[in-house]
């Protein structure tokens, strides 16, 4: 009894990204998100535009009253308000951001969201490579204890780091432009 993979939404991330270059309508890919037949979860829709090696950028759709739970993120965090109106709340203090407003967050700074109107969110995200796995810091960073500890791990590591650039970057043939591209 196996049942049918349910129909992808998006063009699969593989050729999404494969590019070098992206342009987006981001009002465009706004209105697709508002007309997808079911809210994601907790009531918000959104869509990876890019992820290539430790940068994401990605566009959200909040519906009123809807909320992203408080995490941290191993990186540089930046919203920038679409549309809408969203509070974000760090563990310092409480942002009221409308349309046009863009927040910069240090990494592991914890931070959550809540729409107080449906709202449009861009999200830039650059992970520090270091804390994301993906590097390792310098040797001569490191406890002497942990120097030859990393010396025998670094072969490990590479074959990690080499297998996340293949599948996450690395140079592919051009491909179709994103569906909702500006007119140039």
């Amino acid at each position: 009894m196996n049942d049918p993979e349910p129909k992808r939404l998006r063009e699969p991330p593989a050729s999404r990204f494969e590019a070098i270059q992206h342009v987006f309508d981001l009002q465009a890919v706004a209105a697709i998100l508002a007309k997808e037949p079911n809210a994601g979860e907790a009531g918000r829709r959104q869509e990876t535009l890019y992820k290539r090696g430790t940068t994401t950028i990605a566009l959200f759709r909040f519906g009123h009253l809807t909320r992203l739970a408080p995490h941290r993120t191993k990186g540089i965090v930046a919203i920038h308000v679409l549309s809408g109106r969203l509070r974000i709340t760090t563990e310092a203090q409480e942002h009221d951001l409308g349309a046009g407003h863009l927040l910069v967050l240090d990494s592991g700074v914890e931070h959550g969201v809540v729409a107080y109107e449906e709202s449009v969110m861009l999200l830039t995200v650059h992970l520090d490579p270091v804390a994301a796995g993906v590097v390792a810091p310098p040797v001569s960073e490191m406890p002497a204890s942990d120097q030859a500890a990393s010396a025998r791990a670094a072969p490990a590591m590479l074959a990690r780091a080499l297998d996340r650039w293949e599948n996450e970057g690395g140079h592919a043939p051009k491909r179709e432009p994103h569906p909702c591209p500006v007119a140039v």
